[in-house]
């Protein structure tokens, strides 16, 4: 996500891109690891933020953060940001050993303490979970973060539908921003560098199938999201006016006409009514 941590720090937002122990290409650990884990890193970079000294922690104010996460990034950030996993995410077939999961679990004094109040907003891009029982109806309830979703509507990795029902089941301000025809690597991953086109011994594959959509061109996704995420975390983090940039009449910020292949929906804080307010071109 470097266009968007480099798209951010442009417009005067500290960013944080940390490398998460565990889940990497050099140090690729149980998938359980993940599991636990990832909210937990993501708690732990902001503490690590505002422990900052010298010129650098002088830079450095924590007192609103906003936290984007791709695919276990965003499975992490619902959690993060107040959904609570169901009973049923114990006894996925990879969750870690010894029911060490269960400290995430809704209702549970763990996970209340992992929540923070420093955390004013989350765009989840691609999360995956809902389609593995990670959630029910309960703990989606408990998540009252603001949210700001994108998804690719063919996406077989985190199930869009099963994406589509988290973005329903929050109780928060939310957002979802859909891609039409693409797939799990919508929006999120820069484009596919060219080593990654070779094939991976270490991995049996090219990494390549990890950066590339085969419908839509991945500069132009990389584009509109960084286009969403200025509007949206300017708004919860500075308190910018940029609301007319994600509820515009039109399609605020683009040329007429090139908005094509999106659907953009919002659902104010609350139960969700019969049909979110919605624009699709």
């Amino acid at each position: 996500l470097s266009h968007l941590a480099e798209s951010l720090a442009r417009q005067g937002f500290v960013v944080a891109a940390p490398d998460h122990a565990g889940s990497t290409y050099e140090d690729q650990q149980a998938f359980g690891v993940t599991l636990l884990n990832r909210p937990l890193d993501q708690r732990a970079v902001i503490d690590a933020m505002e422990a900052l000294t010298g010129p650098l922690g002088d830079l450095v104010a924590c007192r609103r953060v906003g936290l984007i996460g791709y695919s276990m990034g965003g499975y992490g950030a619902m959690i993060f940001g107040g959904a609570g996993l169901a009973e049923t995410a114990l006894q996925h077939p990879r969750a870690p050993e010894g029911g060490s999961l269960a400290r995430h679990l809704a209702g549970s004094k763990t996970h209340a303490a992992l929540r923070d109040p420093r955390l004013c907003a989350i765009m989840p891009i691609g999360p995956w979970g809902n389609g593995q029982a990670m959630w029910d109806a309960d703990g989606l309830a408990q998540m009252d973060t603001p949210l700001f979703m994108m998804a690719g509507t063919v996406d077989d990795v985190s199930d869009y539908a099963a994406m589509r029902r988290l973005f329903t089941g929050c109780a928060s301000d939310r957002y979802l921003l859909s891609f039409i025809n693409a797939g799990h690597n919508a929006a999120a991953p820069i484009p596919a560098p060219l080593e990654s086109w070779a094939h991976s011994d270490l991995l049996g594959w090219a990494p390549f199938q990890h950066y590339a959509d085969p419908v839509w061109d991945t500069l132009r996704m990389n584009n509109i999201a960084q286009h969403y995420a200025a509007a949206f975390m300017g708004m919860h983090l500075r308190g910018d006016d940029t609301a007319g940039m994600l509820d515009g009449a039109d399609w605020p910020g683009f040329a007429p006409g090139s908005a094509v292949g999106l659907r953009l929906e919002h659902l104010p804080a609350g139960p969700a009514p019969d049909k979110p307010k919605r624009k699709t071109t």
